[in-house]
C-alpha cells in the first residue's frame, strides 16, 4: 500500500466540504515530511477510488494545492511534491516573531474592553430614544417595496453627497422647522454626528489649530479634535450658554467653535438670542468656523425651538449638523450637514478619496419614510410619550430620592442632570448605582478642566413610567448612606 494512502486521515463527518478535507490531508502529509519533495502523487482516479469520493472532489483539492505551490504537474509524467524551501524543517512550526509596531495615533484611541457591552440599555442610560416605539413594521414595508422596485442604476455606487431626493426633503424640512435658508446642494447626508466631526476636524483645520469647545460638553468633539492634532480649548458655560466674555479674555483666538446652542449638552440650557448674535459677530471678525450641533431640537416640551444659529448667519460661517439617531434609531447611522459651497465641495472630494459614499438603500427608504409623513407622525407620538415619561421621572425622583438630588429642568431633550451636594464624588455614586444595574454617567466625565458641581446624567425617554418608578425605588433606601460616603 502506498504510504500516502496510509497517512491520509479524512474527517468525513466534519463540517468542512470533502474537497477541503482532502486538501488538508495532503497538505499535512507534505508539511510533516510524509511526502518528501519530488514524491509522486497518485493519480486522481486512484485517490478517489481509495477514499470513496468522486474524482471531481479529488481534482478540486489537487488544483488548490497546485495553486498554492505544494505540488506541480508535469505533462506525461504525473504530479509531484514541490520543495517548500521553508526556514524551518517540515512539520515544525515557524519560530515566533515580534509583531510589527502599530501607528502612534492608536495611543489616542479610547480603550474598550473586548467583553464590554457599551450599549446595554438600563435605566437611566441617557440620550437614547424609546426604540420600542420605532415603527418597524412601516419601515419593513417600505424596505420590501423599495427592494422590489430598485433600478439597476440605484445598485451602483451612491451619490457622494447622499441620495438627492433625501437631500431635497432635508432642506425643505430645515427651512420650515429650523429657519435655515438651505437648498439640496447645501446638504450632505452623513454617517452621523460623531463621524462628521472627525471628518470636519480634518477638512476645516490644520494640526495645532485651536478649537473652542463647551465645558462641560460633548466628548465626541474633543476626541475628534485630539485625533486630528488640534488644540482643544474648553470654554466654561453660564446661564446663557458658552461664556463668550470669559473666552475673549482667557482663550486664544479659535479656528473653529463647537456649540450646542438649542439644547446644550449635557446641561440643557438654550443659548440666549443676545449670546447667539455676539458669537456670530465674533466669528465674522476673527474669522472662524462655527459647528452647530442641533442633535435633538425635535423634542421640546415647552414652546417652539429657537431659530438655528445657522439660520441667523448671513455669512456662511456656520456648519449645521443634525442626526436621525436620537429621533429614529441609532442603528440607521445617518445624519445630515448643511454647509457653505466650499465645505460641501471638499466634503465631496473627501468622500471620493476615502469611502465612495454611504450605503444608498437606507437613504432611499428614509426618503420614502419622510415623504409619506411617517416621520412627522413618529415625532408627534414620541414627543407625547417622552413628555409623560419626563413628568413621571421628575415625580419619582423627587418622591423617593428627595432633596439629595436637585434636578435640572431643561425645556427639551431625552435626559436631564441631577445635581449632587457640593463635595460629593459623582463617580463613586455612579459606580454604586451601576452595581444596582442603574446607568447614570457622572457629570464630571463631561468636564475638560476641573469639574464643577457634581452630578449625574439621567435619561428618561427610553423607559416606561413603571420602569422609572421601579428603578428609583430600588435604590431609594441606599441614598442617605451613599451621600454620607
Amino acid at each position: 500500500m502506498d504510504p500516502l494512502m496510509l497517512s491520509l486521515d479524512l474527517e468525513l463527518g466534519a463540517d468542512a466540504p470533502r474537497h477541503r478535507q482532502v486538501y488538508w490531508a495532503l497538505r499535512r502529509a507534505i508539511e510533516t515530511g510524509t511526502l518528501e519533495p519530488g514524491a509522486k502523487i497518485p493519480p486522481s482516479r486512484v485517490l478517489a477510488q481509495y477514499l470513496g469520493l468522486s474524482r471531481t472532489t479529488v481534482t478540486t483539492a489537487l488544483a488548490q494545492l497546485a495553486a498554492e505551490g505544494y505540488i506541480t504537474a508535469r505533462v506525461g509524467s504525473g504530479t509531484f511534491v514541490q520543495s517548500l524551501e521553508a526556514s524551518s524543517p517540515p512539520g515544525e512550526p515557524l519560530p515566533p516573531r515580534k509583531p510589527p509596531v502599530l501607528g502612534h495615533r492608536t495611543s489616542l484611541l479610547n480603550p474598550v474592553a473586548e467583553t464590554e457591552s457599551r450599549w446595554v440599555r438600563r435605566p437611566f442610560r441617557p440620550d437614547v430614544p424609546a426604540l420600542e416605539l420605532f415603527p418597524i413594521e412601516v419601515w419593513a414595508r417600505l424596505s420590501q417595496r423599495r427592494w422590489r422596485q430598485l433600478s439597476p442604476s440605484q445598485l451602483d455606487y451612491p451619490d457622494l453627497l447622499g441620495f438627492l431626493p433625501l437631500r431635497q426633503i432635508i432642506a425643505h424640512y430645515l427651512r420650515h422647522a429650523r429657519g435655515l435658508k438651505a437648498n439640496a446642494e447645501d446638504v450632505a447626508v452623513t454617517g452621523g454626528t460623531r463621524q462628521t466631526l472627525n471628518e470636519l476636524c480634518y477638512l476645516l483645520a490644520n494640526p495645532g489649530d485651536v478649537v473652542w469647545v463647551e465645558d462641560p460638553g460633548y466628548r465626541g468633539i474633543r476626541e475628534a479634535a485630539r485625533l486630528a492634532g488640534l488644540t482643544v480649548v474648553p470654554i466654561p458655560l453660564d446661564s446663557e450658554g458658552l461664556n463668550l466674555d470669559w473666552a475673549l479674555s482667557q482663550a486664544p483666538p479659535p479656528h473653529m467653535i463647537y456649540v450646542t446652542p438649542s439644547h446644550q449638552y449635557p446641561l440643557g440650557m438654550t443659548m440666549s438670542w443676545r449670546r447667539r448674535r455676539a458669537l456670530l459677530e465674533y466669528a465674522r471678525q476673527v474669522p472662524c468656523w462655527i459647528i452647530e450641533d442641533d442633535y435633538d431640537s425635535e423634542y421640546r416640551y415647552e414652546g417652539l425651538p429657537p431659530t438655528a444659529l445657522a439660520g441667523m448667519d448671513p455669512t456662511g460661517g456656520v456648519i449645521y449638523l443634525g442626526s436621525w439617531s436620537k429621533v429614529l434609531a441609532p442603528v440607521l447611522r445617518l445624519g445630515y450637514m448643511v454647509a457653505p459651497p466650499i465645505v460641501i465641495r471638499r466634503f465631496r472630494e473627501w468622500r471620493a478619496t476615502w469611502d465612495h459614499g454611504l450605503p444608498g438603500v437606507d437613504q432611499i427608504i428614509l426618503t420614502d419614510f419622510l415623504e409619506k409623513g411617517h416621520f412627522e407622525r413618529h415625532i408627534r407620538q414620541t414627543r407625547s410619550v417622552y413628555g409623560a415619561r419626563r413628568e413621571a421621572f421628575y415625580e419619582a425622583v423627587t418622591r423617593y430620592w428627595g432633596e439629595a438630588l436637585r434636578l435640572g429642568r431643561p425645556v427639551g431633550g431625552l435626559s436631564t442632570v441631577g445635581y449632587l451636594p457640593e463635595g460629593m464624588d459623582d463617580r463613586r455614586i455612579a459606580a454604586q448605582l451601576a452595581a444596582h444595574q442603574i446607568q447614570a454617567p457622572p457629570l464630571s466625565r463631561y468636564f475638560y478642566r476641573e469639574a464643577g458641581q457634581p452630578g449625574l446624567i439621567l435619561g428618561y425617554a427610553a423607559y416606561s413610567p413603571e420602569q422609572i418608578i421601579q428603578a428609583v425605588r430600588q435604590v431609594a433606601s441606599f441614598w442617605s448612606e451613599w451621600l454620607r460616603g
